[in-house]
């Protein structure tokens, strides 16, 4: 009887150590933070084997945790330091694209005033280079015609010669060169304003040449380019005539299976002033 008590006496002891355990594993989940640091002493209510192991696995959960916050911090601050230096780097890649921009601008506006004013030649040397510019000109366009066509096309003035009205001075924008160009230039055909991402543009045509106008915060960019067959001769002609003329750019692209050439204008130039600039450079194109 005695020994049947006893063993009804250790079942029960262990029992309610089970309900213990299960009583605070539940509040050691509850816990917002993990493990609490800490556990009250169990030692007289629970059987010492089963109060070590439950201190044991407590003890492996909290160094566990305590480890994952402090890998979670040292990543964190790695992390915000390698943002601060990023962001540090892009400042200044941004400073640098600014003041390079800035530059070029400058230096763009400086070469196109350079050209507006082209130092006097005697007469003689500006005969030759004038010859040398239609010899250039005529290879860059030539294309393969039939007779008819050829004399057609070279007898077509490329621009008409109107009398110019009178304009006040403004800014030069898409709108503003486009009505010039409807009523002093009615040779260009299909004008049309489009809009993009970096500005305004203005295209048009003229007999087989297209022409097209960027506007730019500071500048314009103009496109002139014709369709031709492309070659190792082409591309020798295209780099000659680019070194003659700066800051004009002449290529051949084989996708489009056409010739351009680009360069720039500024904004304080007056319709006249500009159209006069890109007339030139469509003179190479003349076949």
């Amino acid at each position: 009887m005695k020994s049947r008590l006893e063993l009804e006496q250790l079942r029960n002891e262990r029992m309610e150590a089970e309900d213990l355990k299960r009583e605070y594993e539940y509040q050691i989940g509850q816990q917002e933070c993990g493990i609490p640091p800490s556990l009250p002493d169990l030692s007289a209510y629970v059987p010492k084997l089963e109060y070590e192991a439950v201190k044991q696995e407590r003890d492996t959960l909290f160094q566990e945790k305590t480890q994952f916050q402090q890998t979670q911090c040292e990543e964190l601050t790695q992390l915000r330091e390698e943002n601060q230096h990023l962001t540090i780097q892009l400042e200044q890649k941004e400073l640098l694209l600014k003041q390079l921009g800035e530059e070029r601008t400058s230096l763009l506006k400086k070469l196109l005033e350079s050209k507006q004013e082209p130092p006097q030649e005697p007469e003689k040397e500006k005969e030759v280079l004038q010859v040398e510019n239609e010899s250039d000109s005529a290879e860059v366009i030539s294309e393969e015609m039939d007779t008819a066509e050829e004399n057609e096309w070279r007898q077509r003035p490329l621009r008409v010669s109107v009398k110019e009205q009178e304009i006040t001075r403004e800014e030069l924008t898409a709108t503003v060169l486009q009505r010039y160009l409807q009523n002093n230039h009615p040779e260009f055909e299909q004008l049309e304003i489009r809009h993009s991402e970096e500005g305004e543009q203005l295209h048009g045509e003229v007999g087989k040449l297209s022409y097209a106008f960027l506007f730019f915060e500071d500048l314009i960019q103009f496109d002139i380019s014709a369709k031709r067959k492309g070659g190792k001769e082409l591309e020798e002609k295209l780099e000659r005539i680019g070194k003659k003329v700066p800051g004009v750019q002449f290529q051949y692209s084989k996708g489009e299976g056409r010739v351009y050439a680009s360069g720039f204008l500024t904004k304080e130039l007056t319709p006249k002033q500009a159209m006069k600039q890109v007339f030139e450079i469509a003179d190479y194109f003349r076949g």
